[in-house]
């Protein structure tokens, strides 16, 4: 049998990282926030428009760029760097 050298299992990850996958690049940048919590109740998320009816939330911790590159959802995890936004 052929084998590949991405068949080696050193290549892939193991630990913290193997476990750390998210669709939030500031999870996967920083680690996971509080148990249960998410982006939606987080102080850093707002809303930006750039002058279009439409709305985009944007982490202001990350960046915020005209891209959808750096559009967030509300429904993601936090990450470490959560804070509750204040009522």
């Amino acid at each position: 049998m052929k084998t590949f050298p991405s068949d080696d299992p050193s290549l892939f990850p193991t630990g913290d990282l193997a476990n750390n996958f998210s669709p939030n690049p500031m999870v996967r940048r920083h680690g996971r926030g509080p148990e249960g919590t998410h982006c939606k109740t987080c102080r850093y998320l707002q809303s930006q428009s750039f002058g279009t009816a439409r709305h985009y939330w944007k982490c202001t911790r990350y960046s915020v760029s005209h891209s959808e590159a750096s559009d967030f959802r509300l429904k993601w995890e936090s990450c470490r760097l959560y804070e509750r936004e204040s009522v």
